[in-house]
């Protein structure tokens, strides 16, 4: 499928202000958290693949990433309920917060 330098012959294509390491960033963390997402809302690893469109592995292993960065492990319950409602509250690009005057 790719050719001697595998992934790292594919090309990025940067983000106007930005390089390609931010959009593969941006790219990586969305991805993350939707996994965290489809896994809390369903309960199961097959079930949040199969709504991903992805592996049941690509799902362990995200879930694997989130808790090391994090340190919430969202096959935890507890710490389910502390990362779900935190992905859900997150800015989204185009949204503007209410700032209080100073």
């Amino acid at each position: 499928m790719f050719s001697r330098g595998g992934y790292r012959n594919l090309r990025v294509r940067p983000e106007p202000c930005g390089s390609g390491r931010t959009f593969l960033f941006a790219l990586s963390r969305r991805r993350l958290i939707e996994t965290v997402l489809a896994y809390v809302g369903t309960g199961s690893v097959s079930l949040a693949a199969q709504r991903l469109y992805c592996y049941r592995n690509s799902v362990l292993h995200r879930r694997a990433r989130v808790h090391q960065l994090t340190g919430y492990d969202p096959a935890i319950p507890a710490a389910a309920a502390t990362l779900a409602p935190a992905l859900n509250c997150r800015p989204r690009p185009g949204h503007t917060t209410a700032r209080t005057g100073s």
